[in-house]
């Protein structure tokens, strides 16, 4: 980069020096070290002592934290980007490591040369490192806490999956001895792939009888059930009908995000759920080689419940036909018994002289 091209870009977009005069912008630009990185270079490793500042000038970074012995990505930053402040500011180790995804020039700081610089300057430099610190902080802990959450469920259900495979012989039925267990839409990932499926997704709690997904919809999300259970609703002949209950690692809304369709059906919590929630940037957003599994697995979930769904829709319509046949004839029957206890004249039926007989009729199917 130019020198005075990279003085007024540093000075037009980095926080870190607003409120500086230019010429102050020109002694840090000149204070300061241009560094290139290469690909995959790490430049800042968690719990390092080390509290330099650096600037983005170019390419891309990567911010990964170790939350609960996984290496998690928390943010990806790009010029003009400032990063490495927390240490400096709070006088502290390294919270997190920094990756460069591509070919990327960073402009650094080290504290040796933030400490000549003139007071007047450190003093607008260090509040706005401090403000960028605190927020940044914050942005940490919430993320940290999400991705914690996120981490326990990956580790009950890889737990799951071992125990159902590999776990002690007496808990497993004869079929399941020789049965690899893997839920149908996650098959074919490893467990670094599932890491990024799941801190990919957004945990939601639902409550009793919340309505997550609606028949008519546009929305495409995709959810996978990590608790309890939802009830899968259809709107057949004007009635909404029960078609499906749906418990842990079932997938729901995978019909609408893979024939680009409105909702087919509506999906209801029965009891209190949790469930994972993938939208469609976040499912399009991931590495090539996991998508590629991950679409496979959607569509083929999709083709067997769209299959499932047509034979069930067609099952009730004609249940439904059967019961207002069934109905139909009731009431001729109920009309005629009229006919005879009132001696055919309706009006004193229609008036109340004639209160409807009591009549049961055993059930023969349930509908």
């Amino acid at each position: 980069m130019h020198d005075l091209e990279g003085r007024k870009y540093i000075k037009s977009v980095c926080d870190a020096f607003k409120g500086l005069h230019e010429k102050d912008i020109v002694d840090l630009y000149h204070l300061g070290k241009i560094r290139k990185l290469n690909a995959g270079e790490v430049f800042i490793r968690e719990g390092d002592t080390d509290q330099t500042i650096y600037v983005i000038l170019t390419g891309c970074v990567k911010i990964e934290k170790y939350i609960n012995g996984h290496p998690l990505e928390i943010a990806v930053l790009k010029k003009p980007s400032c990063l490495g402040e927390i240490a400096f500011v709070k006088d502290s180790r390294r919270t997190a490591t920094a990756v460069a995804t591509e070919p990327t020039t960073v402009m650094f700081l080290d504290k040796q040369v933030l400490n000549i610089i003139p007071p007047s300057v450190k003093s607008v430099l260090d509040s706005n490192l401090g403000e960028l610190a605190d927020w940044r902080a914050n942005d940490l802990d919430t993320k940290v806490t999400d991705l914690s959450k996120k981490n326990h469920y990956l580790d009950l259900y890889m737990e799951e999956i071992r125990v159902r495979n590999n776990g002690p012989h007496e808990q497993l039925s004869d079929g399941e001895k020789n049965v690899q267990y893997v839920p149908d839409i996650f098959k074919g990932l490893s467990e670094k792939e599932l890491l990024i499926v799941f801190n990919l997704g957004e945990i939601r709690k639902l409550n009793v009888g919340e309505v997550f997904i609606r028949e008519g919809d546009t929305d495409q999300t995709v959810y996978v059930i990590l608790a309890g259970c939802v009830k899968i609703e259809k709107n057949i002949d004007g009635r909404p009908m029960e078609i499906a209950a749906l418990k842990k690692y079932g997938c729901v809304g995978e019909i609408a995000f893979v024939k680009d369709a409105v909702r087919t059906a509506t999906a209801v919590a029965t009891e209190a759920s949790i469930v994972m929630a993938m939208d469609e940037k976040g499912l399009d957003s991931l590495p090539t080689s996991i998508k590629s599994v991950l679409f496979r697995n959607l569509g083929e979930l999709a083709g067997r419940h769209i299959i499932n769904l047509y034979a069930m829709v067609s099952d009730l319509s004609k249940r439904n036909h059967y019961l207002d046949s069934h109905l139909k004839d009731l009431r001729v029957g109920i009309n005629e018994l009229y006919e005879k206890a009132a001696g055919a004249d309706l009006t004193r039926i229609h008036s109340g002289a004639y209160p409807p007989p009591s009549i049961s009729i055993p059930c023969k199917r349930n509908f």
